[in-house]
């Protein structure tokens, strides 16, 4: 009894694990009959959603037709929904729905309009009315005259009436014998026009395939001895400072002085010169480079000297005047009853010079000069 309560239990957990695990079936694929292991969940679908008869939930099978063979936009596998046209609306013979085929005739050559392809209708005549003999459809042709010859005022080509027994024409030659006075009508024929279209011809030329032979090259063999690799590193410093000489010559004072600047900065100096001196000016090498307003534009390193000193004034010295030279009154010999007549010339006053207490005039000028230049020098000072 014991043994018979295990073997049940073991019975009933195969069941569950079966069930869970689903069925391993052996099913057939495709026509050459090979089998292959497919297992269903307990909803009897397999893992990409097909039944035991490989469709799925929506009836389709894995080619995705239904059990009628239609896809799932209603067409089978030749391209014809289930009424049996295609895409463009034609069935299978090829005919739309109201008959006509993709030429747009029907199956008795008429197209939509009722024509055939000579442009006739199904009673055999053309848009104007005549058939294919050439005759309307009250029997007369594009001239006016029926199968008999006579239009429809009943004359012949030659204006006899159908009516006239008197007509003497055995020769047809349109003359009874009589005088005939009737103008025959103008007869215009139109010959008809003749489109000849010439065949498409298309002109393929065969493909011509050509194969090189095949070349083998072996390149000898290179023995390369060891070389030596040296690297060269470059390094490119920027250049963002330049450098600046200044020298000063004299009692003065010029700042700022010597050192490094900004690339294309701008110094500007201001110059202190001693008492008793002033600045005389820019020289070296860049000296032209100082402005008037003293800014030096850094735009590159520049060497320069600043001057102080006292300036000197040449003063030129003026020559003495000359003293007027004396002039003796001219005297003539006469006789003793002529009068003597006497030139009473007045000589040129001599220019009054200065006194200068019996020194000379020419010390007395130069220390002037040495006065003046002394006066010049205190009034730059100030």
């Amino acid at each position: 009894m014991k043994r018979s309560s295990k073997i049940l239990s073991l019975v009933l957990v195969m069941v569950m694990l079966f069930a869970m695990s689903g069925i391993s079936v052996m099913a057939d694929q495709g026509t050459g009959g090979s089998s292959f292991s497919q297992s269903f969940n307990s909803y009897g679908y397999d893992k990409d959603g097909y039944d035991r008869d490989g469709h799925d939930k929506d009836g389709y099978d894995r080619d995705g037709h239904d059990k009628d063979g239609y896809d799932k936009t209603g067409h089978d596998k030749d391209g014809y929904d289930k009424t049996g046209h295609d895409k463009d609306g034609y069935d299978k013979t090829g005919h739309d729905k109201d008959g006509y085929d993709k030429t747009g005739h029907d199956k008795d050559g008429y197209d939509k309009t009722g024509h055939d392809k000579d442009g006739y209708d199904k009673t055999g005549h053309d848009k104007d009315g005549y058939d294919k003999e050439g005759h309307h459809k009250d029997g007369y042709d594009r001239d006016g005259f029926d199968r008999n010859g006579y239009d429809r005022n009943g004359h012949d080509r030659h204006g006899h009436d159908r009516h006239d027994n008197n007509c003497n024409d055995n020769d047809n030659d349109g003359n009874d014998g009589d005088t005939d006075t009737t103008t025959p009508p103008a007869i215009t024929v139109t010959p008809p026009s003749i489109t000849v279209t010439p065949p498409a011809i298309t002109v393929t030329p065969p493909a011509i395939t050509v194969t090189p032979p095949a070349i083998t090259t072996t390149p000898p063999a290179i023995t390369e001895e060891p070389q030596t690799t040296v690297t060269l590193t470059t390094r490119l410093v920027a250049v963002t400072t330049v450098t600046l000489d200044l020298t000063v010559v004299g009692p003065g004072t010029a700042t700022p002085g010597s050192g490094s600047y900004s690339l294309n900065s701008n110094v500007v100096f201001t110059l202190t010169p001693d008492a008793g001196v002033e600045f005389l000016g820019w020289t070296g090498p860049d000296g032209a480079a100082v402005s008037s307003d003293n800014i030096l534009v850094m735009s590159q390193s520049r060497t320069l000297t600043a001057n102080f000193g006292t300036k000197t004034v040449e003063l030129a010295s003026s020559p003495l005047p000359e003293a007027a030279p004396e002039v003796t009154p001219a005297t003539t010999d006469v006789g003793a009853t002529d009068e003597i007549v006497t030139s009473d010339v007045v000589p040129q006053a001599a220019p009054t010079l200065p006194k200068t207490g019996g020194l000379p005039i020419g010390l007395m000028m130069s220390l002037g000069g040495a006065l003046t230049g002394s006066g010049l020098l205190l009034k730059r000072r100030k």
